[in-house]
């Protein structure tokens, strides 16, 4: 990943950190807001009139499941920056540990080379014993 690159993923986590934060903010009060409103039964007296009681009980559990929904949003956003955070990490990771394993594989080749008196295909540089004449990829022995 070059700079830019890097700098745009750190961007976007950020922003997802934004979002959690503005979304725990904004959940909570809703849910308060929506327990307050939503935890009232409403009862008619034999006069008509209305009359309001509040169940706490629903209140409560309009509240808490509000705010399992709100830390649930909160968690998953959180989750995303995170793993865009260590995206440039596991690429540098990632090459690093390719070109060790190139350096490896061709110091491997060059050993292989040697012992079997192999050739070295031109058109996919896999190493071949010296008896073969033909490559798996079609390209025959160069003399």
């Amino acid at each position: 990943m070059n700079y830019d690159q890097v700098m745009e993923v750190k961007t976007m986590a950020n922003k997802c950190r934004t979002i959690a934060i503005i979304n725990l903010i904004c959940g909570i009060v809703s849910s308060i807001y929506l327990a307050y409103k939503l935890g009232v039964e409403v009862d008619i007296d034999y006069r008509g009139d209305l009359d309001y009681d509040r169940n706490w009980l629903l209140t409560m559990c309009i509240f808490a499941g509000g705010c399992f929904a709100t830390y649930m949003i909160f968690v998953i956003f959180v989750s995303i920056a995170e793993i865009l955070d260590n995206t440039s990490l596991i690429t540098s990771i990632e090459s690093t540990t390719n070109s060790t394993l190139n350096k490896l594989e061709n110091e491997g080749r060059k050993d292989d080379l040697k012992k079997n008196n192999g050739w070295r295909c031109p058109g996919c540089n896999k190493i071949n014993p010296d008896y073969i004449e033909t490559c798996s990829c079609g390209e025959g022995k160069r003399p």
